[in-house]
C-alpha cells in the first residue's frame, strides 16, 4: 500500500481496517483508565490518555461512516420490497408503523405495572399502569383518526387536513387530562418509599435508554413540525410525553438507589421538582397542540370560505371593467 492509498483509507476507513482500529481504541482506553487509577502522575498515564483520546475520536468518525454505509446498503435492499420500501421512503408511513410498535410496548408496560400493583399493593405502579394504558389509547386514537380522515375525505386535501387538525386538537386535550396521573404518582412517592427498591444496573440501563429516547423524541418532533402533517405531529408529541415520563421514572430509580433514610426529604424534594417539570412540559405540549390546531382550523376554514364565495355585485362589475381595459379590441368587436 502506497502513501496515497493509505491516506485515502484514513479518510474513508472501511473493511478489515476497522477491526484493529476498534480493538486498539478499547485497549488503549482500558490502559489509560488503569494507569490513571494506579499511576495518576506517571508520564505513561498521560501518553496512554492522549493516544486513547485520539483513537476514540477517530473511532467515532469511522463508526459514523460505517453506520452511514450500512444504512445506505440496507435502504437499497429495502426498496426492493413494497412494505420495506414504503418504510424507507414514506416518513408518514414509517411514523405510523413505529407508533404501532409503541402502542404494543405501552400496553405491555401497562400490564407489567398492573401486575406489580396487584402483587405489591402499590398505588405507584397502579398510576403508571393507568398512565401507559391511556397513552396507548391516545396513540391508537390518533392513528385511527388519521386513517379515517384520509378515507372519508375522498381526495379532498383541505377536508382531510381539517379532520387531521381535529385529531391533533383532541390529542392535545387528552394530554392535558393525563397530567392528573402524574401528581397522583408523586403523592404516593411522598407518602411511602417502600415500593421503590431498584438495582444499580437497571437504573443505569434505564437512564441510558431514557435520555436516548428523549433526544430522539425531540429531534423527531422538530422533523414532524417541518413535515406539516397534524397526525404525525400529534404522534411525535405523544412520544415526547412518553420520553419525559421515562426520565421521571429513571430519576426516581436513581434517587431510590443512592439515597437512604436520612436523605428521604431530599429525595422527596427532587421527586417533586422532576414531577412538576414533567407535568409543566407535558401540559405545554398539549396546549401547543390544541392551540395550533385551533388556529390552523380557523385559517383553513376561512380560506375555504373565500374560495367558495360567489362573485356578485360590485366585484363582478370590477372584473368586467378590468377585462375591458385589458381587451379593448374585443370589446369594440362585440359592439360592432
Amino acid at each position: 500500500m502506497n502513501r496515497k492509498e493509505f491516506l485515502k483509507l484514513l479518510k474513508h476507513p472501511r473493511g478489515l481496517f476497522l477491526i484493529p482500529l476498534f480493538l486498539s481504541t478499547v485497549g488503549f482506553g482500558a490502559g489509560a483508565i488503569i494507569a490513571t487509577l494506579y499511576f495518576p502522575h506517571a508520564f505513561l498515564a498521560y501518553i496512554l490518555y492522549a493516544v486513547a483520546a485520539v483513537l476514540l475520536g477517530y473511532s467515532v468518525y469511522a463508526f459514523v461512516l460505517l453506520v452511514k454505509s450500512i444504512k445506505k446498503a440496507a435502504a437499497l435492499k429495502m426498496r426492493k420490497y413494497k412494505f420495506t420500501g414504503a418504510l424507507t421512503e414514506n416518513y408518514g408511513f414509517r411514523t405510523a408503523v413505529f407508533s404501532g410498535i409503541s402502542v404494543f410496548l405501552n400496553v405491555a408496560f401497562s400490564i407489567f405495572n398492573g401486575l406489580s400493583a396487584i402483587i405489591m399493593k402499590s398505588v405507584w405502579h397502579s398510576a403508571l399502569s393507568g398512565y401507559y394504558f391511556a397513552l396507548a389509547l391516545v396513540r391508537c386514537g390518533v392513528l385511527a383518526g388519521g386513517i379515517r380522515a384520509k378515507r372519508i375525505s375522498y381526495g379532498d386535501e383541505k377536508a382531510e387536513r381539517l379532520r387531521k387538525l381535529s385529531v391533533q386538537r383532541a390529542a392535545g386535550i387528552v394530554l392535558l387530562l393525563l397530567e392528573l396521573v402524574i401528581p397522583a404518582a408523586i403523592s404516593r412517592l411522598l407518602i411511602s418509599s417502600g415500593d421503590y427498591d431498584y438495582l444499580l444496573l437497571s437504573a443505569l440501563v434505564s437512564a441510558s435508554y431514557s435520555f436516548t429516547k428523549l433526544t430522539l423524541a425531540i429531534i423527531n418532533l422538530v422533523k414532524a413540525y417541518r413535515h406539516g402533517d397534524p397526525v404525525i405531529y400529534s404522534i411525535r408529541g405523544i412520544n415526547l410525553t412518553d420520553a419525559l415520563m421515562s426520565i421521571m421514572i429513571t430519576q426516581i430509580m436513581l434517587v431510590s438507589y443512592a439515597g437512604g433514610e436520612e436523605d428521604r426529604y431530599f429525595a422527596a424534594a427532587i421527586n417533586i421538582c422532576t414531577g412538576s417539570s414533567v407535568c409543566l412540559v407535558t401540559a405545554a405540549i398539549g396546549i401547543v397542540m390544541w392551540a395550533s390546531a385551533n388556529i390552523n382550523i380557523k385559517r383553513l376554514r376561512r380560506s375555504r370560505t373565500e374560495i367558495t364565495e360567489p362573485v356578485t355585485g360590485d366585484a363582478e362589475e370590477a372584473c368586467e371593467n378590468d377585462y375591458a381595459e385589458k381587451n379593448p379590441s374585443t370589446e369594440s368587436d362585440v359592439r360592432e
